[in-house]
């Protein structure tokens, strides 16, 4: 009897030292997508894919195991002109009719200093999948009013439009790098 107790003990204490992922749903609410494209090289337009939605995997005692899955609906760009996202919305850039969906998948490879990261992912785009690379920040948690625990994060990186399809308006009319925050903000899952 004693053996069998000493055993589990041991196995309950190895257990508990792996570190392990706490799942987070994303807020759409309070998470959003931001792109920027150079226009004439004049001035920056502002974009945004409001309500993004997804999972964050994160592992606070091992963040290289740690990954999100965003999904955003493209249908919803909102540059603050109707005429101009009707636009971004045709075959010349979007394409929604047959691509409503954009998503990407990602994961952190290295962490750079506190609360600051490298990551890699797949973003599928237009039907055309890239490997992106990132950078992230841990930008806080806490409880929320509820008590739930919630926590934020966000991230930058660049991609080209013609990788994606997009080369109609070649630059200078518009630039081809296009720079993508993603600021997410998730629930701890029950």
């Amino acid at each position: 009897m004693f053996r069998k107790t000493y055993i589990t003990l041991i196995c309950l204490a190895f257990l508990s030292s792996l570190s392990y992922s706490e799942n987070y749903i994303i807020d759409p609410v309070h998470s959003s997508v931001w792109f920027k494209v150079l226009h004439l090289n004049i001035s920056s337009t502002y974009g945004a894919f409001p309500e993004p939605q997804g999972v964050i995997y994160y592992d606070p005692a091992n963040p290289s195991k740690s990954s999100v899955e965003v999904e955003v609906d493209v249908s919803k760009v909102n540059t603050l002109n109707p005429k101009r996202d009707e636009h971004l919305r045709s075959a010349d850039f979007f394409d929604v009719q047959n691509y409503p969906k954009a998503r990407f998948k990602g994961s952190v490879v290295e962490k750079t200093s506190d609360n600051k990261y490298k990551g890699k992912g797949i973003l599928n785009f237009r039907g055309i999948e890239k490997e992106i690379e990132f950078e992230v920040w841990k930008v806080g948690e806490g409880k929320d009013r509820q008590g739930e625990h919630r926590i934020g994060f966000e991230a930058g990186f660049t991609i080209k439009r013609s990788d994606f399809g997009m080369s109609k308006y070649p630059p200078p009319q518009i630039s081809d790098e296009v720079n993508i925050t993603v600021a997410l903000e998730a629930e701890k899952q029950k």
